[in-house]
């Protein structure tokens, strides 16, 4: 499976999701988070609290690859 060529952005914590999601509400490309698995403790963000996220914020949610080591990308898709 190949993994597109997209803007990644490293997310840390639920709190700066929330905030990089307001903050980027009109940048009108498809995003690739790049998160940590459930292997990396307290880094780890639940994919139930990542998806609230994108729907409060009224972004969608795309597929989500394996990246190198302990980091998984999620794509997402800018509110229209």
């Amino acid at each position: 499976m190949t993994i597109p060529k997209l803007k990644r952005v490293k997310i840390l914590s639920a709190d700066e999701l929330c905030v990089w999601l307001a903050k980027n509400v009109d940048i009108g490309q498809d995003i690739m988070l790049v998160m940590f698995d459930k292997s990396s403790g307290d880094k780890h963000i639940a994919r139930e609290v990542v998806n609230e996220a994108l729907v409060d914020a009224g972004w969608g949610s795309g597929r989500i690859y394996t990246l190198h080591g302990n980091q998984i990308g999620h794509v997402i898709r800018p509110p229209k």
